[in-house]
């Protein structure tokens, strides 16, 4: 039976995430807007090679958090309180943080053309922070339907508003997209 501290713990939580949801389902802003404006007459000053390094970069992670994940997987935790992950996750988002910071450091010394070629690099870090956030919390990512969960995270924290609702549609009904999967990945038609 839970103890009184996890139920309590456990309701906290929930309010969090209808707050995120709440948020993340929001109608794009004057800013959002905005920004996005400036950034795709940015997008249109940049040469075409880097528009195909971020493609390549993209198609490249794709494939690996697919198919490479036997490289940089640990099995996933059981018998732990929800608090317990959460305390787990956030010590390993410092490490994180900290190794995208030297990483972006490094980015900002040689400025954009330089930061454009570590983008790889960056993305990887990402992906290997959401494995190990993944096993934190229980999931095996050696199954690969938790992998295209993976990748739709990433989705909602790259793409635009209107892809972001599309894809939270998706993963806030993700047992029932599961089930339409196959068991193996060899499996696909």
């Amino acid at each position: 039976m839970k103890d009184y501290k996890d139920v309590v713990y456990i309701k906290l939580v929930k309010k969090e995430l209808e707050e995120w949801k709440k948020n993340i389902l929001k109608k794009p802003s004057i800013f959002d807007k905005t920004s996005k404006g400036i950034q795709n007459k940015f997008n249109g000053v940049l040469p075409d090679k880097y528009h195909e390094i971020i493609t390549s970069s993209i198609k490249v992670m794709t494939k690996t958090v697919l198919f490479g994940y036997k490289y940089a997987t640990k099995p996933p935790l059981r018998k732990m309180s929800l608090e317990e992950r959460e305390k787990l996750v956030l010590e390993k988002a410092k490490t994180y943080k900290t190794t995208a910071m030297i990483e972006g450091a490094g980015t900002g010394a040689g400025g954009i053309l330089l930061g454009l070629s570590d983008f790889p690099l960056l993305l990887g870090i990402k992906v290997k922070f959401l494995y190990d956030v993944a096993s934190i919390y229980g999931y095996d990512v050696k199954d690969y339907r938790e992998r295209i969960y993976i990748l739709n995270i990433l989705q909602l924290a790259f793409s635009s508003q209107q892809h972001i609702n599309k894809t939270f549609k998706l993963i806030n009904n993700w047992d029932e997209y599961v089930s339409s999967l196959p068991e193996d990945i060899n499996d696909f038609d």
